[in-house]
């Protein structure tokens, strides 16, 4: 009976691995030149990014193997090939911070005196608001990669600059730069502040806090609120680490996903697009990480809990209530 119930999910197991190969009409295809040249990008931004260089030959090499000397017909659907890259990634390296991401568009939108404005800007959304008392609300969710992804949150801070508190909600937050987290910090911590020790493939250098203009009052005893699930990883728990650290922040939600690594998204092909493991940052003094641990909430909560536990604690600190 074991014997036939394991050749039984067996054929099942082959069966569905050979129709995933099968795109329906509405699938995107790719042809086998194409994977030749996306595995030919996909080496060299290793090479130039990953943060395990001495991993690099052999993940080339594994790609390589499974994807182009293997036989594969002459055109195969975008979203089978996907996982079969990943799962090469993966099976190389045996880390999970490999990920494909296929390009799509986002919305930026600001809500101000009930009027809601939006507009095209990158992957992901952006959303600002003033609640009432005069509480300013911004939600991030998805991808924020735009090239001009500093002047929107530059001007989205424009509207908030006169609130008399913050919350800041990451719970749908995904792809950021570290650069562009750098910046965020930096409206909260005085200039040239010692953030983090940042290590890349080649060198460790200190990550500083940027000299920004005209929020002075966001860097005295403000009070700002962090929304977080544990979902939020990577350059978002950086900010939120980095703001609880330095006592600049309340942490209401979900222990984070503790994912200590960075990664960087890059383009590998029209359609595809590929994030690296490329560098890692540890607290200035202790070396410590929130890898593997997770950034701790200090107000546990979960659902619609989460915004009401924020309004709760703004309230209480601006009125005493």
């Amino acid at each position: 009976m074991k014997l036939f119930l394991v050749f039984f999910l067996v054929v099942i197991n082959s069966h569905s691995l050979s129709a995933q190969g099968k795109a329906t009409d509405n699938e995107l295809m790719i042809s086998k030149n194409d994977v030749r040249q996306i595995i030919q990008n996909i080496t060299f931004e290793l090479d130039n990014l990953y943060l395990y260089p001495e991993k690099t030959k052999k993940l080339s090499q594994s790609l390589t193997d499974k994807l182009i000397t293997r036989s594969f017909p002459s055109a195969f659907s975008l979203e089978h090939f996907s996982h079969e890259l990943i799962s090469a990634l993966v099976n190389a390296t045996h880390e999970t911070g490999f990920d494909i991401i296929q390009q799509q568009p986002l919305i930026l939108s600001s809500k101000l005196d009930n009027k809601t404005v939006a507009e095209e800007a990158s992957k992901g959304a952006i959303h600002t608001e003033i609640l009432n008392k005069n509480i300013g609300y911004l939600k991030i969710t998805g991808h924020i990669s735009s090239y001009n992804s500093e002047q929107i949150f530059f001007n989205e801070f424009k509207l908030l600059s006169d609130v008399d508190a913050m919350i800041i909600d990451l719970r749908l937050a995904d792809e950021v730069s570290i650069a562009l987290v750098q910046r965020l910090i930096s409206y909260f911590i005085p200039t040239d502040t010692l953030i983090g020790n940042i290590k890349l493939k080649d060198n460790t250098f200190p990550l500083t806090s940027l000299k920004i203009k005209g929020y002075d009052k966001f860097k005295k005893n403000f009070p700002l609120y962090i929304l977080n699930s544990n979902f939020v990883t990577g350059e978002w728990e950086f900010l939120s680490h980095t703001l609880k650290d330095f006592d600049r922040a309340v942490i209401i939600g979900e222990e984070t996903m503790g994912l200590g690594y960075f990664t960087k998204t890059v383009k590998i092909s029209d359609k595809l697009l590929l994030k690296i493991p490329y560098a890692v940052i540890s607290h200035p003094v202790t070396n410590e990480t929130w890898d593997n641990s997770g950034v701790t909430p200090d107000y546990f909560a979960k659902g619609d809990k989460i915004m009401e536990k924020a309004n709760e604690l703004v309230l209480a600190h601006l009125f005493g209530r």
